[in-house]
């Protein structure tokens, strides 16, 4: 469902997650959320998008947090990545993802992944 970014914002300042079309802007510049919809001279926001932005107010958006490499997208799901760890497990390279939620996605790599990964050459 989609509703208009200002009924989105009432409601979520009403839910006790404080926002301002501003602060929706910058997380956008900062690829935390998608770019808007459009219909004609409105702006509208997905039920994920508001989710998004629910967990952006809880975990915050501060300089003591750790820095946003990526999203990753998998399936209808939308994770934020804050750390690449690469591991060797029998002598298969893999990358966990660590999420911004605490969780971790795990991926097997090929070396010329990995190269693209690191810098390598």
């Amino acid at each position: 469902m989609q509703i208009r970014q200002e009924d989105a914002i009432r409601q979520l300042n009403a839910d006790g997650f404080i926002v301002s079309e501003r602060t929706l802007t910058y997380w956008r510049s900062k690829d935390l959320l998608p770019p808007l919809v459009r219909n004609g001279n409105e702006y509208l926001m997905t039920d994920e998008d508001i989710e998004r932005v629910k967990i952006l107010c809880t975990t915050g958006d501060k300089p003591s947090k750790p820095e946003t490499l990526t999203l990753y997208r998998a399936e209808s799901d939308v994770f934020i990545i804050e750390r690449i760890e690469i591991i060797r497990v029998d002598s298969r390279v893999k990358a966990l993802f660590h999420t911004l939620e605490g969780g971790f996605l795990v991926k097997e790599m090929r070396e010329d992944e990995l190269d693209a990964i690191t810098g390598d050459d």
